[in-house]
C-alpha cells in the first residue's frame, strides 16, 4: 500500500469508527424513547415520540417537518372534534420516521464494519506466491524462450520475396503502392529520431500502460501520480527524448529484468517483466508510434489489394459495406493515432468491440447466405496459434522489417529489445531471450501483429478469403469448400515456415446446413484437412443450424474453482469482487452485446446463468444473495434488527451499498426482450422483394420473370435495401433505458450528486420518454449507465420505503477515496 494510501486509510478508520459509536448511541436513544412511549395513551405516546424525534434529528428538512407537525398537533389538541384516526396517522408518521432512522443507522454501521474488515485484510504482503502451476509455467517458458528457433531463414527470405510480397508486383498500381509504403516507412523511422516527444505523448503512453494488464498495484499508483503532474510528464518527455537521441546505445540492464508469473481467469500463468517505470513508458511510446504508422500504411495496402473487388461492386451493395468492415479489421487491434486510448482499438472498433463484431458478422453472414443460397452449405472455421508469444522468431521479425525498409538503427533497436536479459526467481542466472516477445509491451504487440499480418496477406491474395483475426484468434468462412481448404492449407504452410503451430483444441470447423435441412446430406462433408472440433466464440458454440449457443460443458470446469475462491476469501467485499469478476467474464464470453442473436440467445444466456447459480449456491436455493446474507450474519451477528433488503446488495458501493452485480438486470439493459418478437431478417426482406416483383409482373404481362438465382445475386451485390439491412443488423445498438416517469426522474436527480448529462442531452426532444442516451464511444461503458438507471427503477421504492429517502448513507460520510481504492484493487488469481 502506498504511503498516501496508508495516510488516507488511517483517517478513514477513524471515520468508520464514528459510525459504530453513532449507531450505538442511536440504538440507546431509540430504545429509551420506545420504552418511555410503551403503554401510554395515544396522545402521550405522540408527545414522547415527537420529543424524541426533536432530539434525534438535526437536518433542516426534518426540522421543518417537525415544526409543521407540532403546529398540527397543537391544532388537533385544541380541536374538540379531532378524531382518533388522525392522531394514529401522526403516531405512525413519527414511528416510521424513528424506525427508518434506526435502520439507516444500522446499515451505516454494518457498511463501516464491512469496509473495516476489508482494510484489515490488506496487509503489505509483497511476497510472490509460487504454486506448482506457476513452476510448471516457468519450466515450459524457459524451455522455449532460451532456445533459438531452428528455421530455414533462406526459405523465409525467398518466401517473402517470391510469394508473400510478390502480390505487389502484379500490376503498376500495386508496384507503386508497395514502393510508396517502403519509402514512407523509411522516412517515418528517420522522422521519429528527430520528432520532439511531448507531455501529451507521455500521458497517452501512460494511459495505454494503465489500460493493459502488465502493471501491478505499485506501478499503477505511480503512473497515475505521474499523469496528475504536468511537471513530471514534461520531465518524462525530456528523458524519452534523450533516450531516442541516443537510441543506438539503448539496451536492457546487464543485471536483467525480473519476470513474475501471474494467473489469469482461464487458469493460465503468464510472465510479466518488471522493468523500471521510465523504461516502461519509453518502450510504450516507441511501440505506439510505430503502430500508428504500420496500421495506417498497411490499411492503404489493403485498399490496393481490394481495389478490383471494390470497382466491380456498386456503391449501394453489401459487398461495398463488407469491404469497409474488412478494412476496419485489417490490423484493427493496433492502436490508432486518433482513436480512444483506453484500449488497443480504433474508435468504436475497440479490441473488445472487434471480438463482439466477429460474432455479429458471422451470424449475419450465415443469415444472408441461407437466404440467398438456401441449397448451399457455408463452412466456418476458427483457429488459434499455440503459445504464439513464446514462439515468435526474432530472425523472422528482423527479415520482415528489413523488407519494409525500416531504418537500420531501428532494426538494431528492435533486435536488442527482443533479446531481453531476464530471470524469473532471485536465485536464477540472468539469461538472454532467444525467441518470443516480452508480454504486454506495445513493441511486442506490434511485432506479433506484423508476423500474423503476413499470414492474413498470404491467404487473402491467393484465395480472396478474409481472415477476421483478433490477435492470434482467426475466424473465416466461405460457401466454396475448396477455397476454405486452400486457406487452411496456406495458413499451416505459413506457420511451418515461421515456426508457428495451431492449437488443435481451439481450432474447429462447422458446416452450416442449408436452410430447413434437418440432417446433412451425404454431399456435405467438411474438408479432410480442416480442424475437427466445433467452432467457438468465447463460451459459445456454433451449431450446424447457424446459431451460437452457450456451451455448459465448457462452463462446468470453472464452477469448482469459483466455489473454492468464494469459500476462501477473507472479506465480504473480496467475495463480491470475485463474484462480480466471474459474472463479467461469463457475460462477455456469452456474447452479451451481440446485436443479431435476439430473444433465443437471450434465453440461452438466462438459462446458463441459472445453471451457474444452481451449481454455485445449491445449498441456498441457487441464490447468491442468500449465500452472502449467511456470510454477513455469521461474521457480523446482531448488526441488523430486521431482514436485509435486496436493494442494499445491488446498490453501488459509493452510495453505501455492497455493489454486487445483478446480471439479470444487466442483461435487460442490453436487450428489449420480447419472446414473441418478430425479427427482421434477410428472409423477410427477400419475401417482400418477391411480392413487389410479382406485383410488377402482374402489371406488365410482357415482362418475363427473372430467375431466383439472378434475383438473389442482384440483391446481394446491388440493392441498397439489402445493404441497409446488413448495416442495421451489424449496428452497435444503444442500451435500453427505463421509461422516464416523474418519480424516476426525481429519483435520478436525488441519486446523482451532480449533473452528468451534456447540454446536448438536456436539450434533446427525443429523450422525453426515456433516460438520456450519452454520446456513444464504447458500448460496455454505456451499459453501465443504463444498468444504473434500471437499478434505480427497480429498487428505488424499496429503499425509500425502508429508509424514508433514496440512500443508505449520507454522501458526505462515504469514504470515496477508500472505495475507489477498493474498486481498483486487483484479485490475486
Amino acid at each position: 500500500m502506498a504511503l498516501n494510501e496508508e495516510s488516507m486509510t488511517s483517517t478513514v478508520k477513524l471515520q468508520l469508527a464514528q459510525f459504530q459509536i453513532a449507531a450505538q448511541e442511536l440504538d440507546n436513544k431509540y430504545t429509551g424513547i420506545m420504552n418511555e412511549a410503551k403503554e401510554k395513551p395515544l396522545d402521550e405516546r405522540l408527545k414522547v415520540l415527537y420529543d424524541g424525534a426533536q432530539r434525534l434529528f438535526d437536518d433542516g428538512c426534518t426540522k421543518q417537518f417537525l415544526e409543521n407537525l407540532n403546529t398540527s398537533l397543537i391544532a388537533a389538541q385544541w380541536n374538540t372534534s379531532t378524531m382518533n384516526n388522525l392522531l394514529k396517522s401522526y403516531h405512525n408518521q413519527l414511528g416510521k420516521m424513528l424506525d427508518t432512522h434506526k435502520r439507516r443507522s444500522e446499515y451505516n454501521n454494518l457498511f463501516a464494519l464491512i469496509i473495516s474488515q476489508w482494510l484489515a485484510t490488506q496487509e503489505n504482503d509483497l511476497t510472490e506466491s509460487i504454486t506448482a502451476e506457476s513452476l510448471l509455467a516457468k519450466e515450459k517458458l524457459e524451455a522455449i524462450i532460451f532456445v533459438p528457433h531452428k528455421l530455414d531463414m533462406d526459405n523465409w527470405y525467398d518466401f517473402i520475396q517470391n510469394k508473400l510480397f510478390s502480390v505487389f508486383n502484379r500490376h503498376q498500381a500495386s508496384k507503386d503502392a508497395w514502393k510508396r509504403f517502403k519509402k514512407q516507412t523509411k522516412e517515418y523511422g528517420q522522422m521519429l529520431l528527430t520528432r520532439k516527444v511531448t507531455a501529451t505523448d507521455i500521458n497517452r503512453a501512460i494511459q495505454y500502460l494503465l489500460a493493459g494488464d502488465s502493471c501491478d498495484e505499485r506501478r499503477k499508483s505511480t503512473l497515475k501520480e505521474m499523469q496528475m503532474n504536468q511537471v513530471t510528464l514534461e520531465g518524462l518527455a525530456s528523458l524519452v527524448n534523450a533516450l531516442i537521441a541516443d537510441l543506438s546505445k539503448w539496451k536492457w540492464p546487464v543485471s536483467g529484468v525480473r519476470g513474475v508469473f501471474r494467473r489469469n481467469f482461464a487458469a493460465k500463468y503468464r510472465c510479466f517483466y518488471q522493468e523500471d517505470d521510465v523504461t516502461a513508458v519509453f518502450l510504450q511510446y516507441v511501440g505506439l508510434q510505430w503502430s500508428y504508422h504500420f496500421k495506417r500504411e498497411l490499411r492503404n495496402l489493403f485498399d490496393v489489394l481490394s481495389k478490383n473487388t471494390e470497382v466491380e461492386c456498386s456503391s449501394d451493395s453489401i459487398e461495398k459495406e463488407r469491404l469497409k468492415r474488412q478494412r476496419n479489421f485489417w490490423m484493427g487491434t493496433l492502436p490508432d493515432e486518433e482513436g480512444d486510448s483506453n484500449d488497443y482499438g480504433d474508435g468504436n472498433y475497440s479490441a473488445v468491440g472487434l471480438k463482439e463484431t466477429v460474432l455479429d458478422l458471422i451470424h449475419v453472414e450465415i443469415d444472408l447466405h441461407q437466404t440467398l443460397y438456401p441449397e448451399t452449405p457455408l463452412t466456418v472455421v476458427c483457429a488459434d496459434v499455440e503459445d504464439f508469444g513464446l514462439l515468435i522468431s526474432h530472425e523472422v521479425i528482423q527479415t520482415f522489417l528489413q523488407q519494409c525498409d525500416v531504418p537500420q538503427i531501428w532494426l538494431d533497436f528492435f533486435d536488442r529489445f527482443l533479446k531481453q536479459q531476464v530471470y524469473h526467481q532471485a536465485e536464477d542466472p540472468v539469461r538472454q531471450r532467444q525467441r518470443g516477445v516480452p508480454i504486454a509491451h506495445s513493441v511486442s504487440y506490434l511485432m506479433s501483429e506484423l508476423v500474423l499480418f503476413g499470414m492474413d496477406l498470404y491467404v487473402y491474395q491467393n484465395t480472396g478469403i478474409f481472415n477476421y483475426r483478433l490477435h492470434d484468434d482467426f475466424w473465416f468462412f466461405d460457401s466454396q469448400l475448396s477455397k476454405i481448404d486452400q486457406a487452411w492449407t496456406l495458413m499451416k504452410e505459413y506457420g511451418n515456415i515461421v515456426g508457428l503451430t495451431f492449437n488443435k483444441e481451439k481450432c474447429g470447423s462447422t458446416q452450416i446446413l442449408p436452410l430447413n435441412t434437418a440432417t446433412p446430406p451425404t454431399l456435405l462433408i467438411v474438408g479432410a484437412s480442416l480442424p475437427e472440433n466445433d467452432v467457438k466464440w468465447g463460451l459459445l458454440t456454433l451449431q450446424k443450424n447457424g446459431q451460437f449457443t452457450p456451451d455448459q460443458r465448457r462452463i462446468t470446469p470453472f464452477l469448482n474453482e469459483i466455489k473454492e475462491r468464494l469459500s476462501s476469501v477473507r472479506a465480504i467485499l473480496e467475495w463480491i469482487k470475485v463474484y462480480n469478476s466471474y459474472m463479467a467474464f461469463f457475460m462477455h464470453h456469452f456474447g452479451r452485446y451481440a446485436n443479431v442473436l435476439r430473444a433465443r440467445h437471450f434465453e440461452g444466456i438466462v438459462a446458463t446463468l441459472r445453471y451457474i447459480h444452481q451449481n454455485l449456491f445449491s445449498e441456498n436455493n441457487s441464490s447468491a444473495l442468500n449465500t452472502l446474507t449467511h456470510l454477513i450474519t455469521e461474521r457480523f451477528p446482531e448488526c441488523l434488527s430486521g431482514e436485509m433488503i435486496e436493494a442494499w446488495f445491488y446498490w453501488p458501493l459509493k452510495k453505501g451499498g455492497l455493489g454486487i452485480k445483478n446480471v439479470y438486470v444487466d442483461l435487460l439493459s442490453d436487450f428489449e426482450y420480447s419472446p414473441d418478437e418478430t425479427t427482421i431478417t434477410f428472409a423477410a426482406l427477400l419475401a417482400k422483394n418477391r411480392e413487389c416483383s410479382d406485383d410488377e409482373e402482374n402489371q406488365n404481362d410482357e415482362e418475363t420473370s427473372v430467375t431466383s438465382d439472378v434475383t438473389t445475386e442482384s440483391s446481394k451485390t446491388d440493392s441498397p435495401n439489402w445493404r441497409d439491412m446488413y448495416i442495421e443488423l451489424l449496428e452497435i445498438k444503444d442500451p435500453i433505458y427505463p421509461k422516464l416517469t416523474k418519480v424516476l426522474e426525481e429519483d435520478l436527480s436525488l441519486f446523482e450528486d451532480q449533473a452528468t448529462s451534456s447540454p446536448d442531452e438536456e436539450n434533446s426532444d427525443e429523450n422525453e420518454s426515456q433516460l438520456s442516451v450519452r454520446p456513444r464511444r464504447h458500448r460496455h461503458k454505456e451499459v453501465a449507465d443504463a444498468y444504473t438507471g434500471w437499478l434505480i427503477c427497480q429498487y428505488g421504492e424499496q429503499i425509500k420505503s425502508t429508509f424514508g429517502r433514496l440512500d443508505f448513507i449520507d454522501s458526505n460520510s462515504v469514504p470515496i477515496d477508500l472505495i475507489s481504492m477498493i474498486e481498483r484493487a486487483s484479485i490475486d488469481w
